[in-house]
């Protein structure tokens, strides 16, 4: 009998435990929130980069933010794995992508992530919609991956030259 009570998602309406699967994937008010606050601190820290000239040297943006200069290229005279990261940021809110690369392939990367997840996390915000789960495993694999390009453009930077 409760086979004939089965609905067409495949869950019983007789237990506690069937709900709609588009019901699943809203967000709660607090949980909408955090996703809006979330998603503007992410793209207010990109757009802090639209009113900072890009250095021509590559590096050094970030002094005019009152930030020190990178001590690594003050003590050593190299860069450091995330010299050039302000300077991309700020081409690319210009649309500037080749000189975006040039300054840091990975902080190219990260502003257009940033811009993805920033915005993502609005829209999610504003329509109540939760998206895609990403499991711990996921998000740390992206992490080491992250890590990995900045350590690798770094690593290539010193081995060629290219700073």
């Amino acid at each position: 009998m409760t086979e004939l009570l089965k609905t067409g998602n495949g869950c019983n309406p007789s237990t506690a435990k069937c709900r709609n699967r588009r019901d699943d994937r809203r967000l709660r008010p607090l949980e909408r929130i955090a996703r809006l606050t979330f998603g503007f601190v992410v793209l207010g820290v990109l757009g802090t980069a639209w009113p900072l000239q890009p250095s021509p040297s590559g590096f050094g943006t970030h002094e005019q933010l009152g930030l020190p200069p990178c001590a690594m290229v003050r003590w050593f005279g190299l860069r450091c794995p995330t010299c050039g990261m302000t300077t991309a940021w700020s081409h690319c809110v210009r649309g500037q992508w080749r000189q975006a690369l040039r300054a840091s392939v990975s902080g190219t990367m990260l502003a257009v992530a940033a811009a993805v997840v920033g915005l993502a996390a609005v829209v999610s915000g504003l329509t109540g919609i939760s998206g895609p789960k990403i499991s711990m495993a996921a998000f740390n694999q992206t992490l080491l991956t992250v890590l990995g390009v900045i350590v690798g453009e770094w690593v290539i930077r010193m081995v060629f030259r290219l700073w």
